[in-house]
């Protein structure tokens, strides 16, 4: 038999806890911490310290580097004062398109570099699918009452948003995340591959965190209903609403 050396706890946390070379306390806004904290509250999802620092260090937003508190990546990302700053390309791009292929003269709307924290970008992005897609309405045939459709369930796009950002290849910030909008589908791109394990094929059923830290903050925040299951929430919302299953590239 080997021996087996002493764990490293530090190894074991994901890339979103590591510490931010040249980060402090100070780059992380105490009063959208204080504003998270109150709503997980009310909505029963925090699980540890209330205060804001407390809760910082609790959920590894701080860290110890050498003596000196520095920022994690999750810290900065979902509570910074402007995670650009630091990671330029730690934004979403939208495209619009009229038909269904990306081409210059089918454009409706293109906005670049949608930046702020990852609640910020979840927000713009799903507001705006959410306001170009088709809505409509059917009468039901006992009671003749209204009933809304929509081209795409809401809790579809949510979830689509926070897995392209939660899973994302947080070291890969060279590139946009990208979110396109075309007539007959919606695609959202998140640059870098698939997690060590996972692949088109298995993904509905490996439950790989890359950041786990980020994930539970948005879990707190009331992104995600259910840690790990987003993906097949999706299938399952699209199936019973009677559309096409997503394709997994």
């Amino acid at each position: 038999m080997h021996e087996r050396g002493p764990i490293n706890p530090d190894a074991l946390r994901g890339i979103d806890s590591q510490p931010v070379i040249g980060t402090s306390r100070a780059m992380l806004d105490m009063r959208r911490v204080e504003a998270h904290i109150r709503h997980a509250t009310e909505n029963g999802r925090l699980n540890g310290p209330t205060t804001p620092v407390e809760y910082l260090r609790y959920n590894h937003c701080l860290v110890d580097l050498e003596g000196e508190e520095v920022a994690t990546l999750a810290g900065l990302m979902c509570f910074g004062y402007n995670p650009q700053d630091l990671f330029r390309q730690a934004v979403i791009d939208i495209g619009h398109w009229r038909g269904a292929d990306p081409l210059s003269f089918e454009v409706v709307h293109l906005e670049k570099n949608i930046g702020g924290t990852l609640f910020e970008q979840l927000t713009r992005v799903e507001n705006y699918l959410w306001t170009n897609i088709h809505h409509g309405m059917r009468l039901t045939n006992r009671s003749f009452q209204r009933s809304e459709v929509h081209e795409y369930p809401r809790a579809v796009l949510r979830a689509l948003g926070v897995d392209m950002l939660a899973h994302r290849d947080s070291p890969n910030f060279r590139a946009a995340a990208r979110v396109h909008l075309f007539r007959n589908r919606i695609e959202w791109i998140s640059p870098g591959g698939l997690p060590p394990g996972v692949t088109v094929n298995n993904l509905l059923h490996e439950q790989v965190a890359r950041n786990p830290v980020i994930l539970n903050i948005l879990f707190e925040a009331g992104f995600v209903e259910a840690i790990g299951q987003g993906l097949n929430t999706v299938v399952y919302l699209l199936e019973r609403e009677g559309m096409a299953r997503p394709v997994f590239t």
